[in-house]
């Protein structure tokens, strides 16, 4: 069990300070949140600058560390991106309790940032926050602290890739292999893949192009003897990486 050294720093708002041990944080930082709807603090070119300069140096640095994650979604599936804020005390680091954050996205081909949700971290002894945004398409994602009195505001970004939606079945017997790309593969090309065995590569077959809803059929036939894989492929575009329906096969009897 790692040792954990508590500081008393702060009292006032900050109570307590748990070390990090590599790879996780052991503890946590108790600090109250501004409100949701607090404006920042700013600096101003007047007779109280000195002082409020004071005060920014007595503010502890923060970071977002962001806790591991599945990066590929498929489209509309819910992500979870899940982080904690830490702050640095005496050259220490530990993660900040009750403190709120917000999402941020940002499309891939977009250059603004979008406000998605609020949330606060969270009060035991290893505070998290978690975020579950709706996977719309190739994206960056920032997680923003706007700081307090005693914590400086700190921001980091992450990146979430999205495959788009390929639900498909293969008929028995009839060896009718169809299925629907969403979203937005109406009229579009979509290729059918095959391999020959398990550890085989895959390669094209056949194409053909979608419907009015993004609707495609092929039909597969089956090898003699043993079985072949097939699956449908439709090429990446900005929104979204290259996507695949799952993975089905034929054999004869």
């Amino acid at each position: 069990m790692s040792r954990v050294l508590t500081l008393r720093i702060l009292a006032a708002s900050l109570t307590s300070v748990a070390l990090l041990a590599a790879p996780g944080l052991t503890g946590a930082v108790s600090a109250a949140s501004p409100p949701p709807a607090a404006a920042d603090q700013t600096l101003t070119r007047d007779s109280s600058a000195p002082a409020a300069l004071a005060t920014l140096a007595a503010r502890h640095r923060t970071s977002i560390r962001f806790l591991d994650f599945t990066h590929t979604r498929r489209w509309h599936a819910r992500a979870r991106i899940a982080g904690q804020v830490t702050a640095v005390v005496s050259g220490r680091r530990g993660a900040v309790k009750n403190v709120h954050v917000r999402l941020f996205r940002r499309l891939v081909g977009s250059s603004s940032w979008k406000y998605v949700a609020l949330t606060r971290a969270g009060s035991g002894s290893s505070p998290t926050f978690v975020f579950r945004p709706k996977a719309v398409g190739n994206a960056d994602y920032k997680v923003a602290f706007r700081g307090n009195s005693k914590l400086r505001r700190s921001s980091a970004t992450t990146r979430l890739l999205v495959h788009r939606d390929m639900r498909a079945r293969l008929e028995d017997i009839s060896g009718n292999f169809h299925g629907t790309v969403r979203p937005h593969w109406a009229h579009r090309v979509i290729y059918l893949e095959k391999r020959s065995c398990a550890t085989c590569s895959w390669h094209r077959a056949r194409s053909t192009y979608t419907g009015d809803r993004g609707h495609f059929r092929f039909y597969v036939p089956a090898p003699r003897s043993g079985r072949w894989w097939w699956r449908a492929s439709v090429p990446p575009k900005t929104r979204f990486i290259r996507s695949y329906t799952g993975v089905f096969t034929t054999q004869l009897g």
